[in-house]
């Protein structure tokens, strides 16, 4: 016989209906004090809905009208069906981090448990046992007892759960169960009773051997910090000098910078929690409160936590109405039972189910399409007054059609999901949507969702759907995607200002990430590009340039060891044909052992960023934290050369055959579920549906900004609140540009499939593309994670230079798009939410085309143009970094625009950004899409 599953009071002893709820006198002056709120501002408490009798109603909805209320059952038949595949990517843990300690699931409003059972079932059977007990645990979370002891003893009758599964209960609210588990509630699932599995680890249990680093969220291993202001002096040349470092400076105060260990939080007995949160419960919660929620929760960066979270779609509006005002009244039997609740609270049991007179009120349920919310009110068929017993009395009116509101129910879009999980700092590994059998069947998609080690999110373009919040009219949240077809803006502080402290904390997670998380040490001597340094070098490189540059503007010593100058100053880009043809750059030594050591070399990193630190410190005390224009541009150009050349040593990582995914990120989720079938007389690789065709009118454009160099002298002292977005010396002036038009363009890319099937025929006399490779005889494609079967990158964009690209344009009987045509391109039809920008994913996708009114994105590739990279008409050449561009205006550069999985947003929405390649480089992150001319 199954033992009972242990059930948790919060906290421990006290009964959970006399603590989540409020006590008797506080709830009733609650509901009077909303109940006497102006006309039309009334409301009452969700929560209301959910008594004993109205968790039996609710249960009548999702069983007696499942071709209406289609949410339980949409859920449903996603844990029916992909259960095994949710448990798989769930448990698949971040990079460098194991569960040898077992997990933790951990269900928020757990219900009845009947969709939770079909990922229980599953979640065992991927669960190991130490032969005593399960190594996992399931916490359901409910407000009644009762129902947990009912529901969780069905379930412990299940031998396929429980025989990989601890079932426990917690008795409690939402904000009950998240301080429990920030508490540490969750320290011992093996324990055989209540108060064994209470152990509650103090708040302050890791102090001694972690402290914050670089944000709130990241925990690493202490290191002596200092003061970052204490040690600085003050010139009267600069007020943002910094005292000059020495070799025998301290170390980077953790608070501004990443150490060198780059694996996640790690401390002994440390499980993975995985939460849920699954029957569109967050539809509940407006969206800025939702991003505040989901950010609550105890989801550690870089770990294995992760959340499972159901979510509804924008539905056609009929099929909303129907799922809320169904045909049985089933719905409106439960909404109406919230008024006898309510009624209760404020005279009593004996008086309260009457109070509220039944045939003076109904249910009204509209959908507010604007919004993306199904909004639940209680209409007041009369103008009436309710008395309210007491000392003295007191009376409550409400006027004819009066409204008073009881439930959001939120829905969120593709694009919506996506810029809320970015707004709440979290992470999309996975989505799993129910059939849709025809066209109007409802959308409805589950996510699994992490807390990443760092983050760079989208921008919002100006004209992207906003919600407001309904209380103050305070715009709250930035949802959604601008309307196609007009050009796009950005905010110029996000994609040009100078970048904040915050900024630069996230930008050396990254580049630690990249070059101690990613780069063994054996490899930091090697090439893998025989046209680039070895990896050590640009470790050393990225620190020198920064203090190379620190050091000119301000007229300051260099960081010691001051010969790293000459060693790290400038990297190399050679002719590709003729390795031997170079532009000017630094001297390197010959030998291994005459190299700087990695050690020095990160000493060296640390006294760099000690200075940064100290930099801002001083201007943040002395002058508001408002830079001169000349600093801003320094400090705007020395980041983002940082943040470019973490892609190139990426892209160079890319080459390697076994490369080390990135620490404290979940692989994706190929690398877990099966390759997509084909039948016997299919081909031995998806084939690409065909791209869709836009046709490019004759217009004009704008291309580039106005960001002089020049005009820093004459503003070199002043200061400005007006944002100025700051660029490199090819992407000024702004100027005006024709597109002749009469051409069409493709909706995407050009896939792998695509060229595959020109590769193997036509295209045979030709080189494989440098991100295909050969595993035993079998062609896969390249990612970070190592060599991915072909059916799982078939319709990714193809990754190849200019020349392959227009070779096969060419074949089809297109071309590749000039500057302005794909600008005006990406303008009008891409910029979707969704875009693969600033690592949402580490690696390429399936790109989304335009249509339908919506935006698309290309999978996370740069994309190459015809246009050759040379002066334009009022070209000015850096004289912070002269060779920035006219090193290589040489014929042999195409321009480059947009941007890749590993390009900061800042850079990829910026529309002024050029970058640009030789036309036969093989290894950068570019891809192509088609124009074809009409005649």
């Amino acid at each position: 016989m199954a033992s009972s599953p242990i059930i948790i009071d919060i906290p421990p002893g006290v009964p959970a209906p006399a603590r989540n709820l409020d006590g008797p006198d506080t709830q009733r002056e609650n509901l009077i004090a909303s109940l006497t709120a102006p006309i039309n501002k009334k409301s009452l408490p969700t929560h209301l809905l959910y008594d004993d009798r109205g968790l039996e109603l609710y249960d009548d909805i999702t069983t007696q009208i499942p071709d209406q209320y289609y949410l339980f059952p949409c859920e449903e038949s996603i844990l029916t069906n992909s259960s095994l595949e949710i448990g798989k990517v769930m448990f698949s843990g971040a990079a460098g981090e194991g569960d040898n300690d077992g997990r933790d699931v951990f269900e928020l409003g757990s219900g009845s448990l009947r969709k939770t059972s079909h990922l229980l079932s599953a979640l065992s059977s991927l669960s190991p046992s130490d032969g005593v007990q399960p190594k996992t645990a399931y916490y359901a979370l409910d407000l009644v007892r009762s129902s947990l002891e009912s529901t969780l003893g069905g379930l412990a009758e299940n031998p396929e759960i429980t025989r990989g599964i601890a079932l426990r209960g917690l008795a409690g609210s939402f904000d009950d169960g998240i301080a429990f588990a920030k508490a540490g509630g969750f320290h011992d699932t093996k324990a055989d009773s209540p108060e064994d599995s209470l152990h509650l680890a103090s708040p302050d249990h890791r102090d001694d051997e972690f402290e914050a680093v670089g944000t709130k969220y990241t925990m690493r291993p202490r290191r002596k910090s200092f003061d970052v202001s204490s040690d600085s002096t003050h010139s009267s040349r600069s007020s943002y000098r910094s005292t000059p470092t020495s070799e025998s400076s301290p170390p980077l105060s953790p608070c501004v910078a990443p150490v060198r260990d780059t694996q996640p939080e790690a401390q002994a007995g440390n499980r993975p929690l995985h939460m849920l949160f699954v029957g569109s419960s967050l539809g509940n919660f407006p969206p800025a409160a939702a991003a505040k929620f989901l950010s609550s929760l105890p989801l550690r960066p870089g770990t294995a936590d992760t959340l499972l979270l159901g979510l509804d779609a924008r539905n056609d509006p009929e099929v909303v109405r129907r799922a809320y005002c169904d045909d049985k009244g089933v719905t409106t039997r439960f909404i109406m039972n919230g008024l006898k609740v309510a009624g209760r609270t404020l005279v009593g049991d004996e008086l309260g189910d009457n109070l509220f007179e039944e045939g003076k009120w109904e249910y009204v349920g509209r959908y507010n399409e604007q919004t993306g919310a199904h909004e639940g009110y209680y209409n007041s068929k009369v103008a009436q007054t309710l008395t309210i017993p007491g000392d003295p009395p007191r009376s409550i009116s409400f006027e004819k059609d009066e409204l008073i509101h009881i439930e959001f129910s939120y829905k969120y879009s593709t694009e919506d999901a996506h810029a809320l999980f970015a707004a709440s700092d979290l992470r999309l590994l996975h989505t799993w949507s129910a059939p849709r059998p025809t066209p109007l069947s409802p959308h409805y998609s589950m996510y699994l969702l992490a807390r990443p080690p760092f983050q760079f999110p989208l921008g919002i373009y100006s004209g992207a759907r906003s919600y407001l919040s309904d209380s103050n009219s305070e715009q709250l949240m930035q949802k959604g995607d601008a309307p196609v077809g007009e050009a796009l803006s950005m905010d110029p502080a996000f994609v040009g200002g100078v970048p904040t402290m915050n900024d630069w904390a996230q930008m050396w997670k990254l580049w630690d990430t990249v070059t101690v998380g990613m780069i063994s040490p054996e490899m930091m001597h090697h090439k893998p590009i025989d046209l680039r340094h070895k990896c050590l070098f640009y470790l050393g490189h990225i620190p020198a340039f920064l203090d190379i540059n620190l050091s000119k503007v301000l007229q300051e010593p260099h960081t010691e060891p001051v010969h790293f100058k000459d060693i790290f100053e400038r990297g190399i880009d050679p002719h590709v044909d003729d390795p031997t043809q170079i532009h000017p750059h630094s001297h390197v030594p010959e030998a291994d052992d005459e190299w700087p050591t990695l050690e020095s070399i990160l000493e060296f990193r640390d006294r760099v960023r000690a200075r940064v630190a100290r930099l801002y410190a001083d201007c943040e005390a002395q002058r508001g934290g408002k830079w001169s224009k000349r600093m801003g541009r320094v400090w705007t150009m020395v980041y983002e050369h940082e943040a470019m050349h973490s892609e190139t040593l990426l892209y160079m990582l890319f080459q390697c055959n076994n490369p080390i995914p990135p620490p404290g990120f979940h692989p994706p989720a190929w690398k877990l579920l099966p390759p997509p079938e084909t039948s016997a007389e299919e081909p031995s690789f998806p084939i690409t549906p065909p791209a869709t065709q836009i046709t490019i009118p004759t217009t004009k454009i704008t291309l580039g900004h106005d960001d002089p160099e020049s005009a820093d002298h004459q503003a070199d002292e002043k200061e400005s609140d007006a944002p100025h977005e700051y660029g490199w010396d090819n992407e000024s002036p702004k100027r005006e540009v024709a597109v002749p038009g009469k051409a069409r363009i493709e909706g995407r890319c050009v896939s792998n499939a695509e060229y595959r099937a020109f590769w193997e025929s036509e295209g045979k006399k030709k080189s494989m593309p440098a991100s295909w490779i050969m595993v035993n005889n079998e062609l896969r494609v390249r990612t970070l994670y190592g060599p991915a079967p072909f059916s799982h990158a078939a319709h990714w964009p193809l990754i190849a230079s200019y020349d392959e690209l227009s070779s096969y344009a060419a074949h089809k009987g297109g071309r590749l798009p000039t500057e302005p045509e794909l600008r005006w391109f990406m303008d009008t039809h891409l910029g979707s939410a969704e875009s693969n920008l600033g690592f949402k994913h580490w690696g390429f996708i399936e790109p989304v085309e335009p249509g339908s009114g919506k935006r698309g994105h290309n999978g996370g590739v740069w994309e190459l143009t015809s246009t050759i990279m040379d002066e334009h008409e009022g070209y000015e050449r850096s004289e912070l970094y002269p060779g920035y561009s006219s090193d290589f205006f040489d014929d042999m550069h195409h321009v480059v625009i947009g941007g890749s999985f590993a390009t900061i947003p800042r850079m990829a929405q910026r529309r002024s950004f050029r970058n640009f390649y030789q036309h036969n480089y093989p290894y950068a992150w570019t891809g192509g899409r088609i124009v074809y001319d009409d005649d």
